[in-house]
């Protein structure tokens, strides 16, 4: 017998510190629509954030199987259930995307538009973790624990888009309880939102540094700007530059578009060079990731999303103008 023993049940509460681009698989709006429930409410499902959470505790190699596993001769069930995440706090947005060739050059059917949930949203999840009579209790909560510091060091991230500045995400803060034998009867309620009102927050241990290197770039902005996003306001301007909620910002797949276009250059020029090839391509898509058909390699660089600070948007008119004829084009005027 390995009997339950305990229950130990978190409330988690987090800040999206970025957009969170979580997709449904439907095109309603979008070619990409948010998750959503029953009654049109977004949320973000426990597989997903358990699928990010695993990910994380993976890449440590620490062994830990707080998550569970299974071969061919073993297995473990996770003692770790994950709850949907709901949102009390959230605006959605639709953003346009374009894929680009080496030369600038639009990559055909590569257009399209999605639909994000803006940073500076708010929403809870709960973990319950069950502890059994042969489990390591001090193992197993001090899985989540790092796990929690994951997400305080922005490790840990939602959604898809994550090395591109989407899904950041940072702890509000967390509380617990636990529950055995001598309480068993609260457990029944614990679900219930009303059921946290007087319990005091969680206190996190931060003191474990990240294995990640993070670089801060102070940029100042010189010239205008504009990254396009399409009017879908009557009486608004044809398209209006890229926000979230309500800041000016540059998105993180702009930035990768332009570092992962320079850099390539730069290694072409130091292969003329070398005496051994430094094969450019390889390279860059070990560094930048890249998917072709069956094969696929994630970003070995993470790029924020930079929000404009102090910017001032001015509205201009522009008119096409056709060489041929040296004269406005029909429908040109933006």
């Amino acid at each position: 017998m390995n009997s339950v023993i305990k229950r130990i049940v978190y409330r988690v509460e987090l800040l999206f510190v970025s957009p969170v681009n979580v997709s449904s698989g439907q095109e309603g709006m979008t070619d990409s629509d948010v998750l959503r429930d029953y009654d049109g409410k977004p949320f973000i499902s426990g597989s997903s954030i358990a699928g990010a959470f695993r990910a994380y505790v993976q890449s440590k190699n620490n062994g830990n199987d707080i998550f569970g596993f299974a071969n061919d001769e073993d297995g473990k069930m996770s003692p770790v259930f994950i709850s949907d995440l709901k949102f009390n706090k959230v605006e959605n947005d639709i953003r346009d995307s374009v894929a680009l060739d080496d030369n600038k050059i639009t990559k055909e059917g590569a257009k399209f538009d999605f639909e994000v949930l803006q940073g500076n949203s708010k929403g809870y999840f709960y973990i319950e973790l069950t502890i059994r009579e042969k489990d390591n209790e001090e193992l197993l909560v001090g899985a989540l624990n790092e796990i929690f510091n994951g997400i305080h060091l922005k490790e840990i991230r939602l959604g898809s888009n994550k090395t591109r500045g989407y899904g950041i995400i940072d702890i509000d803060q967390i509380k617990m309880r636990e529950f055995s034998k001598n309480n068993f009867l609260d457990y029944k309620d614990c679900y219930k939102e009303t059921f946290w009102k007087n319990v005091k927050a969680y206190d996190l241990d931060y003191s474990t540094k990240g294995h990640m290197v993070s670089i801060e770039v102070p940029l100042r902005l010189k010239g205008g700007i504009s990254i396009r996003k399409y009017a879908v306001r009557k009486g608004a301007p044809d398209f209006e530059h890229m926000t979230d909620h309500g800041c000016p910002v540059i998105p993180g797949t702009s930035i990768m578009g332009a570092l992962r276009h320079r850099i390539k250059e730069i290694i072409k020029e130091l292969d003329k060079d070398s005496s051994y090839g430094l094969y450019p391509n390889k390279m860059i898509d070990e560094m930048f990731g890249f998917v072709s058909g069956k094969d696929a390699h994630i970003s070995g660089v993470i790029v924020d999303e930079m929000v404009i600070e102090g910017a001032k948007a001015l509205e201009m008119t522009r008119t096409g103008i056709s060489r041929f004829e040296n004269s406005a084009r029909n429908g040109a005027l933006i």
